[in-house]
């Protein structure tokens, strides 16, 4: 499986580490890491791992990928949301708490949603 650790889709951009993340496989996004998966690696949506399994409400995929370094910042190209306004968004408290104690920038705004509104 060393082969696919990178290996991107055509369509979407998305690695195996991200697929794994949005579908909330922690063992799998571990493996991959373990593997050398970049975590910080964008599909074509300017989507990480860290920001799908905050969407998602993963916070288990969430704590692994801050402890591994996963840049807590990285906004999407789509809304300029990084994981954080993803969390607040789709409404993850348990996420949105480790986000915050883990550094993430609670004055930060996406292109129309201010976390004042959260």
């Amino acid at each position: 499986m060393k082969h696919v650790k990178n290996k991107v889709s055509s369509t979407t951009g998305q690695t195996p580490l991200i697929k794994a993340s949005i579908k909330g496989h922690l063992k799998v996004v571990e493996y991959l890491v373990c593997q050398g998966g970049n975590i910080d690696r964008q599909d074509n949506s300017g989507n990480t791992g860290l920001l799908r399994a905050s969407l998602g409400g993963h916070l288990s995929i969430v704590q692994f990928l801050i402890g591994q370094g996963a840049d807590i910042n990285t906004k999407n190209y789509i809304v300029e949301a990084n994981a954080l306004l993803e969390a607040v968004y789709w409404d993850r408290l348990p996420v949105v708490k480790c986000l915050i104690q883990n550094g993430a920038n609670i004055e930060e705004r996406d292109f129309d949603v201010s976390m004042q509104f959260a």
